[in-house]
């Protein structure tokens, strides 16, 4: 957030001394502030004695923490049964970043569970500073699907001279279902055939 950085000098303080950066004319202020990254060499003058000079101190200002990339995540959206969504950010990841679920608190961990429907966001931050964050990735958590209605059912009984029978799904119809038998694969097809005498179940 803050591009430069800024030198104080904690000792020698008071009036009797004045305070010079890489050769500028002294001040009285020991904080030297707007610094760009680099090396700087400071100097403390005696204010009764201008030739009183102290040896310099070398000191670094680091260039600036980059923000963390913006999160990649997959997301599970909720189903029949599980009415809640979840997410997995898959980068960036590791000890250096911390992750927060629509401004909330940061956890380490990569994972958040039972997601309410709605549009959320993720953000990134570095552990080091915890204040370079990166720029928010959004994602949509869907509204539970709707469960199929109750199938209805078409029986054809066993006859003499066809000893099985068959069921026909007659709703729902549509490519956007399924049918399943006892249990079985799902299957396209309404029909089933060649069934035996018995009790079935069709979902």
């Amino acid at each position: 957030n803050v591009a430069t950085g800024t030198i104080e000098v904690l000792s020698p303080l008071g009036p009797g001394y004045k305070y010079s950066i890489d050769g500028a004319p002294f001040q009285f202020s020991p904080k030297f502030e707007i610094l760009k990254p680099g090396t700087y060499s400071i100097r403390v003058r005696s204010t009764s004695d201008a030739e009183c000079i102290s040896d310099p101190v070398s000191v670094t200002i680091n260039e600036p923490p980059s923000a963390p990339p913006k999160p990649e995540i997959e997301v599970v959206q909720p189903t029949c049964s599980v009415s809640t969504g979840s997410i997995q950010v898959t980068s960036p990841t590791g000890s250096d970043f911390e992750y927060s679920l629509d401004g909330g608190a940061y956890q380490t961990s990569t994972s958040f569970k039972n997601l309410s429907p709605g549009t959320h966001n993720i953000t990134v931050r570095n552990t080091s500073d915890k204040v370079c964050t990166s720029i928010p990735e959004s994602f949509i958590i869907n509204n539970p699907p709707t469960a199929p209605p109750k199938p209805e059912i078409k029986i054809t009984q066993p006859t003499c001279e066809l000893p099985t029978g068959s069921l026909q799904v007659t709703s729902p119809l549509g490519n956007v279902y399924e049918y399943s038998l006892n249990g079985g694969p799902f299957q396209s097809s309404i029909n089933f055939s060649g069934i035996v005498a018995g009790n079935y179940t069709i979902i």
